[in-house]
């Protein structure tokens, strides 16, 4: 798949907590990104890639893209057969990157029967905007019943604006009724380090698009975490 390589991440991994400390992967041989996937995956992923970078509509581009970041995550070599469900599992059911002794390969694009794939992505994609255009609510009624509310006065995000920042430097005053952020966990979870899974893969199409996919990887320096591997503890957090 010599002609589909430029679409495959070829970034190495970068050391921290998550990659480093709490599952060492560097020590099950490891050492970039790609070493995640099978020879098969990556040939799956890199034509699906390919054919989603040469659409020219933009916003059509990035749609499809969230699909194809979905399916990476049931699309690798570090999941497992959830026997339970009859279904492959997730990359980050540990909250961290664990290397399985029995991976369970998945068929990225997807088939009658499965999961975590892009086909399916690709449907919860179409019932996601189509909720979107016409939102409504569910409530209980006098019965005891669910039932649907009728469609709200208008779509989501028709009245909105997107930008991507550190909340830390909202430039407004007396703006809004409210800031909303969503709180840290602490030493849980360090989403820097998880995210650059699907950063490497996103930026290959991305890049000339949006100034944050100029680096080799996400920042981690703003981040309000603690992080041993950054020398971030308690004091650091709050």
């Amino acid at each position: 798949f010599y002609d589909t390589l430029e679409y495959i991440p070829s970034e190495e991994l970068r050391p921290g907590h998550m990659i480093s400390d709490r599952n060492p992967v560097f020590d099950h041989g490891y050492s970039t990104w790609a070493d995640m996937f099978s020879e098969r995956q990556l040939l799956s992923l890199s034509k699906m890639l390919r054919a989603i970078d040469e659409i020219d509509d933009q916003n059509v581009k990035e749609f499809l893209l969230l699909c194809f970041s979905d399916a990476l995550s049931g699309s690798n070599m570090m999941t497992t057969y959830q026997t339970g469900y009859n279904a492959i599992d997730h990359i980050f059911k540990s909250n961290s990157f664990d290397p399985p002794k029995r991976p369970a390969e998945n068929n990225p694009w997807g088939a009658k029967e499965g999961s975590r794939d892009f086909r399916r992505s690709f449907d919860r994609l179409k019932k996601g905007i189509a909720s979107g255009a016409a939102p409504f609510d569910r409530y209980q009624d006098s019965n005891g019943e669910m039932v649907k509310s009728a469609s709200f006065s208008q779509p989501v995000g028709s009245n909105a604006t997107v930008y991507q920042g550190d909340s830390k430097d909202l430039d407004y005053k007396d703006e809004f009724d409210a800031v909303i952020t969503d709180p840290p966990y602490y030493d849980n979870i360090i989403y820097s380090e998880l995210s650059d899974f699907f950063y490497v893969w996103q930026k290959l199409v991305l890049a000339d698009e949006y100034g944050s996919f100029e680096g080799p990887a996400t920042p981690r320096g703003d981040s309000i975490v603690a992080n041993p591997f950054e020398n971030k503890g308690e004091d650091e957090f709050e």
